[in-house]
C-alpha cells in the first residue's frame, strides 16, 4: 500500500520543497529554513488520509501536490480531489 511521509533537509537555495516518490512512498521534503516542520506533518497526514480514502497512489498524490507547492510552504489547506 502506498504511503506518505515527510522529512526536513537543507535544500539548494530557491528549492523550499521537493516531492519524492520512491517505491510507493511519497516523501514531502521541506527546507526547515523556509518550511516549518508542522506544515509538512499536517500536509502529510492530510494526503495520507486522502490516499487511504481512495484518492490515489503516491504518484497521483505527487501530481496533485505539484500544483500546490505554495500551499505546502505557507501551510495553507490543500485542495485534494474527491476520492
Amino acid at each position: 500500500m502506498d504511503t506518505v511521509t515527510h522529512a526536513l533537509a537543507e535544500l539548494d537555495d530557491g528549492v523550499p520543497v521537493m516531492l519524492v516518490v520512491l517505491s510507493g512512498r511519497l516523501v514531502l521534503v521541506g527546507d526547515p529554513r523556509v518550511v516549518p516542520a508542522e506544515h509538512l506533518l499536517r500536509h502529510a497526514a492530510d494526503v495520507r488520509a486522502w490516499m487511504a480514502g481512495g484518492g490515489g497512489d503516491a504518484g497521483r498524490a505527487a501530481d496533485v501536490l505539484a500544483g500546490q507547492i505554495e500551499c505546502l510552504i505557507k501551510g495553507e489547506p490543500l485542495v485534494l480531489p474527491a476520492s
